[in-house]
């Protein structure tokens, strides 16, 4: 009868284990789905001309230094100095 009590023991030891994780694994993703919400909510609203105008100015920025790139391969090492 003892060792039938400890083999039951142990399968409710088991089956709390799982269901801890089984738990756990359901708050994350509530988590997850709470959070991707509020990042497709982000992107929906996002403004227009506000992004367009934080694009142009990363272009503009990309390219001046592209250039200062490209300038400063052209010129002498020692002349840097």
């Amino acid at each position: 009868i003892d060792a039938a009590l400890d083999q039951v023991v142990n399968a409710r030891a088991r089956v709390g284990i799982g269901q801890g994780q089984v738990e756990d694994a359901a708050a994350l993703a509530s988590a997850l789905q709470v959070e991707m919400s509020r990042q497709a909510s982000a992107v929906e609203d996002a403004d227009m001309a506000e992004a367009a105008m934080t694009l142009s100015e990363t272009s503009t920025a990309f390219s001046a230094a592209l250039q200062v790139v490209a300038a400063a391969r052209g010129t002498p090492l020692f002349s840097l100095l």
